[in-house]
């Protein structure tokens, strides 16, 4: 029975989306590191939303990692049940 709940439990983990996105620049976290981690998720099953960015260092992409950060987001909440808009 518990490994029922454990098998569950990880399916129910693999269904949440992940975006990743890592500038090449960073000086504090490789970009190697994040396509290691990418590929790692996408292995055990996940649906990762990968996006590269030639500037940003440590920190996130202006003005494109933002705009891909709420594309992001909106795809996530039209998914949702209803309009996906909360007022």
């Amino acid at each position: 029975m518990e490994e029922l709940q454990v098998a569950s439990a990880a399916e129910g983990l693999r269904s949440i989306p992940v975006l990743l996105e890592h500038c090449r620049d960073d000086e504090v976290i490789t970009v190697g590191n994040g396509q290691h981690l990418q590929g790692w998720l996408q292995s055990l099953g996940f649906g990762v939303q990968w996006h590269e960015y030639a500037d940003g260092g440590h920190w996130v992409n202006e003005p494109q990692g933002v705009d891909d950060l709420v594309g992001f987001l909106r795809a996530i909440m039209a998914r949702l049940p209803g309009d996906g808009e909360k007022e």
